[in-house]
């Protein structure tokens, strides 16, 4: 077990807020709001919190544990994983209020916060710096899917799998081995062949 996951809902604020520190400035009254309308919750492993078809109404804050975006057919595929830290959702679903094409799913036991489509749309009315700390996590979101794209491009799945162990190794500690194959676009198998070593 790790550490993170015996987080308090204090210390789960205690990350969002450092998490967002990094990003913009927020007064004590933005941060009196943002405690007001992001709602704790906290999910076993395992756990699908979209499903395709349906609208994605939230956007999570990862405080502990982990999520993965991905699709099911004809292939499992994951297109993203979530740790620490991270804002986690539908992005294209939530953004445009529009059917999913993917499930989120817990990985390991999540502990953070909600905030739903309505309350986002007030935030970016009421709070300034709400905007300018979209706009970051947007950017922040579309440089990790370029590396990603240039990752399937470039390199060969060792490669890839070398880049994730340099880059991020806490995938490699803590994901399963048949997430980050899917994620990586190797079978079971192949991905047991290039984690040797």
């Amino acid at each position: 077990m790790y550490l993170w996951q015996n987080f308090s809902m204090e210390e789960s604020y205690s990350v969002l807020f450092n998490t967002i520190a990094k990003k913009v400035e927020l007064s004590p009254s933005d941060i009196d709001l943002i405690r007001s309308v992001f709602k704790y919750v906290e999910y076993p492993g395992g756990q699908k919190l979209i499903k395709p078809g349906e609208v994605a109404t939230k956007v999570f804050f990862i405080s502990s544990g982990s999520m993965r975006l991905y699709h099911d057919a004809p292939d499992e595929k994951t297109l993203f994983i979530f740790l620490e830290g991270l804002f986690a959702g539908a992005y294209d679903s939530f953004l445009h209020q529009t059917p999913c094409e993917a499930f989120l799913e817990t990985i390991e036991p999540v502990k953070g916060f909600t905030v739903d489509f309505k309350v986002m749309q007030t935030l970016d009315k009421n709070l300034p710096a709400w905007n300018t700390l979209q706009r970051k996590v947007a950017e922040e979101r579309y440089i990790q899917a370029q590396k990603r794209l240039k990752a399937f491009l470039k390199f060969d799945p060792r490669e890839r799998y070398l880049e994730i162990q340099k880059y991020r190794p806490q995938l490699i500690e803590r994901i399963p081995a048949s997430i980050l194959a899917s994620f990586m676009g190797v079978s079971s198998e192949e991905y047991q062949e290039i984690s040797k070593d």
